[in-house]
């Protein structure tokens, strides 16, 4: 029963309650108010006069304490117990800077700095390391939450090897194909060897920027298993040595690219207009990018994606070459199935034919706006399949010219005459009207 009755004793006492009625007791007893209220909240969340009114309390009550603890020494005692032993912290500050001081690298001096960022302040530090910077602190810190204290940072070794003679002939012979340069029938390239010797070449015109040639050979490598590839940067010094021409009109050059490149322009200014008197904006942003999006493929992509033999029917150069009216000479029966589409190849398409059925269901101003765009609508229809027709026998003439020179023998040569390229009509820098004004 008494042991009983002391353990209850023993519990009312240790509550808050009773712990605040033996306090306020003893504020009574040394003459301070009694305690009002506790703190019901954070202590960082708390006001700055909430944090005065309690620093102020205790320490009220710290002075009682310490003149009942230690009479005419109070002083002394709380000197003692809340002033830092700043011997020993003085002694591991003064052997770290000595030893960051003398580090050879920033990499010893992150580990060094490891040791300690936990425990100091930057203040604290840059006491004994004046150099000592907010950066440095701060990456000591991240190095020893990340790598672990005192840890050396791992380095991973990279070697550059030379690269290859095959790694180069395979680039070469990407970026020298007619689906990425075109040669120019006039202007020259001189290059000199490291032995001295000056070549002489005609000029060649890149048809597209350098970052993305060297993009679109990567994707070319990785589709076709071709390893191991070089870095970026790498192709891109090849680029600058070979020094092509970057053009952005292939009028004069290649006609065809020139008026399917602005057949796909007309078609974006047929669908604004169509925007204008009868479909939404969002209808409009839809067919510029699929118009966007289909130039650029048949520009670079759909030339690497042409082979002699594909179940896609747009790549297959022995089903869309073949002239089925003629005789067989002109045709050629494949061997499988075209039963595989290609996306970008359908986008084109799908973006002509969403613009011809609005043309057919707004209605038009006036009978002038309508054969407008009705004629703008199949000049630039027949230009594109004449671009894409014209890709086709491109890739299909280039790889015929490879054959034949893969199997010359050493006393034969190949003699080219490309007539077709000297008789296309080249656009001078004056136009029409200028001509007319000059002459006048």
């Amino acid at each position: 029963m008494s042991s009983s009755q002391s353990s209850s004793c023993t519990t009312h006492f240790e509550s808050p309650t009773r712990k605040r009625t033996a306090l306020d007791t003893f504020l009574h007893e040394v003459g301070l108010s009694p305690v009002k209220k506790v703190l019901s909240v954070e202590w960082d969340s708390a006001s700055e006069r909430t944090k005065s009114d309690y620093q102020r309390k205790t320490h009220e009550i710290m002075e009682q304490i310490f003149k009942i603890m230690a009479p005419g020494q109070e002083a002394s005692l709380a000197e003692s117990l809340f002033t830092k032993d700043t011997t020993r912290e003085n002694g591991i500050l003064h052997s770290i800077s000595r030893a960051y001081i003398s580090a050879s690298s920033w990499g010893v001096q992150r580990q060094i700095l490891s040791l300690v960022v936990n425990d100091f302040s930057f203040h604290d530090l840059q006491k004994s390391i004046p150099d000592l910077t907010r950066y440095k602190f701060t990456a000591a810190k991240r190095h020893a939450e990340k790598e672990g204290v005192r840890v050396p940072v791992s380095v991973s070794l990279t070697h550059r090897e030379k690269a290859s003679k095959g790694q180069l002939d395979h680039f070469l012979q990407f970026i020298l194909s007619p689906a990425v340069m075109t040669d120019s029938p006039f202007g020259e390239c001189n290059y000199k060897l490291s032995s001295g010797t000056e070549l002489t070449t005609p000029k060649i015109i890149l048809n597209t920027v350098r970052t993305r040639t060297v993009n679109l050979y990567v994707k070319f490598c990785e589709e076709t298993s071709f390893t191991p590839i070089l870095s970026e940067r790498s192709y891109l010094r090849i680029l600058e040595a070979i020094q092509p021409s970057v053009r952005k009109s292939m009028k004069g050059l290649d006609n065809y690219t020139a008026e399917g490149g602005k057949a796909f322009d007309d078609l974006k200014q047929a669908a604004s207009i169509l925007g204008q008197i009868g479909k939404d904006k969002k209808w409009v942003e839809d067919v510029h990018k699929l118009l966007n999006d289909g130039k650029q493929y048949l520009k670079i992509q759909y030339k690497l994606h042409i082979s002699r033999s594909s179940e896609v029917a747009d790549h297959c150069c022995s089903f869309a070459l073949s002239d089925t009216t003629c005789n067989s000479e002109y045709s050629r029966t494949c061997d499988h199935n075209h039963h595989q589409s290609c996306l970008e190849c359908e986008n084109v398409s799908k973006a002509i034919a969403l613009i011809n059925e609005a043309a057919m269901e707004v209605c038009f101003e006036d009978e002038d706006q309508k054969d407008e765009i009705q004629y703008i609508l199949q000049q630039s229809t027949k230009a594109v399949y004449e671009w894409k027709q014209h890709i086709l026998r491109t890739m299909n003439q280039d790889r015929a010219r490879q054959s034949v020179m893969d199997s010359l023998q050493p006393d034969e040569a190949l003699l080219e005459r490309d007539w077709a390229m000297k008789f296309l009509p080249m656009e001078y820098r004056y136009t029409q009207q200028c001509i007319s004004f000059i002459k006048d």
